[in-house]
């Protein structure tokens, strides 16, 4: 018989023990529900997007550009042999040109059914936890960015968050059709 070490022992008791990513105990022992999401930044809003939204972030990697696509496709990247299909969300958002890629910015691999696009953002900001019953409707004067918001909420600091719908974003005809 195998002998485990006790960091093994606790990393398998961790393992078995129920989920507490999704969920937060109160103090009468009644469990509450949290939404997780990945937030984000684009220009000055803190964004945030449902975490089984977005497969995987990476950093911005080459950029092949194609010919004959609207400014806010920036090309397609090979990530790990797959063709990978680049937007730039601000451009798509506000269809004004931006300046050179900043090191912040990021990747965030969304896949949707057969839809599979690396959409990039100015930074990601890390897991945000919110209770939906918490969320507002979004208001916000940018009626580009509003049409993907399915709320906002602020967090224990006072920041406040939009939440961000990729699924709205992948059925919009004009984010699907690409060519000029």
């Amino acid at each position: 018989m195998e002998k485990f070490s006790a960091a093994h022992m606790n990393m398998v008791e961790m393992a078995q023990q129920k989920p507490t990513l999704n969920a937060c105990v109160s103090q009468e022992n009644t469990e509450q529900i949290l939404w997780s999401g990945i937030g984000f930044l684009l220009k000055e809003h803190r964004l945030v997007c449902a975490v089984n939204e977005v497969a995987e972030v990476l950093v911005v990697p080459k950029i092949t550009r194609i010919p004959g696509v609207q400014c806010w496709m920036q090309g397609v990247a090979n990530v790990r042999g797959r063709l990978l299909p680049i937007v730039d969300l601000g451009l798509f958002l506000s269809k004004s040109v931006t300046v050179e890629p900043a090191p912040a910015q990021r990747l965030l691999v969304v896949e949707k059914g057969p839809i599979c696009v690396g959409i990039i953002v100015d930074d990601v900001l890390g897991h945000q936890h919110c209770q939906t019953e918490l969320w507002k409707p979004a208001e916000i004067k940018n009626a580009e960015l509003l049409s993907y918001l399915a709320g906002e909420f602020s967090d224990s600091q006072g920041k406040l968050w939009y939440v961000f719908s990729m699924e709205r974003l992948l059925a919009n005809p004009q984010f699907l059709n690409a060519a000029l």
